[in-house]
């Protein structure tokens, strides 16, 4: 069946539904070379954790530990994640762990589906309960030998993994009770987050209310995982909240507020008199500066409050909109026509095409190439302004669709605002979401 995958053929039985996807996801999204014998290293990939990971990371060594003889006599090894599907440790079989490192089954590789693939503990970051990958179920041909069982530990709230646990055995067919082994540590940590992520929250809307009472003036609150949760009616107003009833969807409009939370956390941590300003630009507002302090409760970080910066002579520059990867104000980018460099803002691009490793833009102006290689980069640049990826070539600028038009097989086509302008692909396993995402019924 993956041969068949493989030739292009449409695959609907005799594959696991989860792998299946697995595999989409490793074609369609994640070009993952099908032949690959060794696992990329993650060594220039690493983002700093913050405190829940490494809370999530320990725990899950413990469990390591304790299971690791019993792991040892299957012939296997059993080995530790992060969120991001880099191995941290691993431990078992002696000959096991020789024969993984041949394939970077080792600390300091990255074990991510977009690293290596279906397997064990790259599948189980992208699942909600533990998986069994097994033999040629794995995407990477070098890895047929192996039975990867994995599971992720998920944020309570946001369902983020924060890490994995994973077993891995190319001796013999791992046993399913594996499963029950993954699922109870599984279910016993994320059991202490909850608990735990229940009690900050409540000590989080404590702070947040005392200092709401005390002060005047624009007062957001955030959890030490980055999500906007509390904000009085002058910080909508300031930061341009739309809907009063969620104020954690400017979190997800403005990308580069989650890298400054993020940053201020890792900051406040080690510092809870810490305050810091970000300049970053707001939807419909333009560059504002925010304040970030700590948020803290009985000797401890719960969050942090957020406002307009006053005149505090030590508060840290902590990001400007450039450096936290914002686009620019007017979001113009670069295209090259020719031998001429044409700029477009985003609201005139419709469309984004991956050329081999050429990015061509259908924009208001015409045609126009984009100077770096690689769609990763527009995509990235482009965050801010809710492009949506509808297939591995094609990005779609969501206000310029004007209607959907079935295709054969199951397959959809966006028809663009602009007469004679090319329609877009949509992957078939995108049209749900795209049709959802777009409103479309």
């Amino acid at each position: 069946m993956r041969e068949r995958f493989l030739a292009g053929e449409d695959v609907t039985d005799g594959v696991r539904p989860e792998v299946l996807l697995s595999w989409y996801r490793c074609r369609d999204d994640y070009a993952v070379d099908p032949f690959q014998e060794r696992a990329p290293s993650a060594r220039q990939h690493e983002p700093s954790q913050l405190l829940e990971e490494k809370v999530v990371v320990s725990e899950l060594a413990g469990v390591a530990k304790s299971i690791e003889a019993d792991v040892e006599a299957l012939g296997a090894l059993v080995a530790v994640t992060d969120g991001r599907g880099g191995i941290l440790a691993a431990w078992g079989d002696r000959s096991t762990l020789r024969q993984a490192e041949e394939a970077n089954l080792t600390a300091r590789f990255a074990w991510s589906e977009q690293g290596a693939g279906t397997n064990g503990m790259g599948t189980a970051l992208m699942s909600e309960g533990p998986i069994i990958i097994r033999g040629p179920e794995h995407w990477c041909a070098g890895f047929h030998d192996w039975d990867c069982a994995g599971v992720a530990v998920r944020d309570p709230v946001g369902r983020a993994p924060l890490g994995a646990l994973d077993v891995s055995s190319p001796k013999g067919p791992l046993p399913n009770s594996v499963l029950s082994v993954l699922r109870k540590a599984q279910q016993t940590i994320e059991t202490g987050l909850r608990d735990h992520a229940v009690q900050t929250l409540r000590d989080l809307a404590a702070v947040y209310w005392e200092e709401e009472r005390a002060s005047r003036g624009p007062l957001a609150a955030a959890d030490t995982g980055g999500r906007l949760l509390l904000a009085n009616a002058d910080a909508r107003q300031y930061l341009g909240i739309v809907r009063p009833e969620r104020p954690r969807d400017l979190a997800a409009e403005v990308p580069q507020l989650h890298a400054a939370l993020r940053q201020a956390v890792e900051r406040a941590h080690s510092d809870g008199t810490w305050v810091g300003v970000a300049q970053l630009v707001i939807p419909g507002r333009g560059e504002m500066p925010i304040s970030f302090r700590p948020a803290v409760r009985d000797s401890r970080l719960v969050g942090m409050l957020l406002g307009v910066p006053g005149q505090d002579p030590d508060a840290e520059t902590l990001m400007t909109a450039e450096a936290a990867g914002a686009p620019a104000q007017l979001g113009r980018l670069v295209g090259l026509q020719g031998d001429r460099m044409v700029l477009v803002s985003a609201e005139e691009i419709r469309s984004a095409e991956a050329d081999g490793s050429y990015v061509w833009l259908d924009t208001d102006r015409g045609r126009l190439r984009v100077p770096e290689r690689g769609m990763a980069a527009l995509e990235q640049r482009l965050r801010g302004h809710a492009f949506l990826r509808v297939h591995r070539h094609y990005l779609v600028n969501p206000r310029r669709v004007k209607e959907m038009v079935p295709g054969s097989s199951g397959s959809i086509w966006l028809v663009l605002d602009v007469p004679g302008s090319p329609p877009v692909p949509v992957a078939r396993r995108r049209a749900a979401e795209v049709r959802r995402l777009l409103a479309f019924p």
